[in-house]
């Protein structure tokens, strides 16, 4: 069995009465040298589970304190011919109405430079195709999600 190195995290923003949102976070990746768009991600310390981890990268990068974990993937892969890495994905459900995800304030560590991207879920597959006009490279799994979610709609990827 292939154990997970990281967490890539989808979250899913919800306020009463609003459309449901996630959060993007944009950050320049030096092996590209260029800027990305993303879902929040990070490493599986030792000892931890994906779970914790997913809720403190989430806190650490987004400032979003206050989330619940909805479902946790089997060790995936994105690029298997070139790495090894390995990762889960985690859905996080975050209530913005609660008061601990009022304010959120990003945990940085000293290296990192994250801006956070509050989007709608719905039309996520033309705001990626906006991001790309404008210079950015998406996220593989991050675009085949969209990808899913605008066949699941219209059975069609055109969005």
């Amino acid at each position: 069995q292939v154990e997970a190195d990281a967490v890539s995290i989808f979250p899913r923003l919800w306020r009463e009465g609003e459309p449901a949102q996630t959060i993007l976070v944009k950050q320049f990746r030096p092996p590209l040298g260029t800027a990305t768009i993303e879902v929040p991600a990070g490493l599986i310390d030792e000892g931890e589970t994906a779970e914790a981890a997913a809720l403190r990268e989430l806190q650490e990068e987004t400032g979003y304190r206050v989330g619940t974990v909805a479902s946790v993937s089997q060790p995936l892969t994105f690029s298997p011919g070139l790495t090894n890495e390995s990762t889960r994905l985690v859905v996080v459900d975050v209530d913005l109405d609660d008061p601990g995800n009022q304010d959120p304030q990003q945990k940085l560590d000293d290296e990192e430079d994250i801006e956070v991207e509050i989007v709608p879920l719905s039309g996520l597959l033309t705001r990626l195709r906006e991001y790309q006009s404008d210079g950015y490279v998406v996220y593989d799994g991050l675009w085949c999600l969209a990808m899913g979610m605008t066949l699941g709609e219209r059975g069609s990827p055109q969005g």
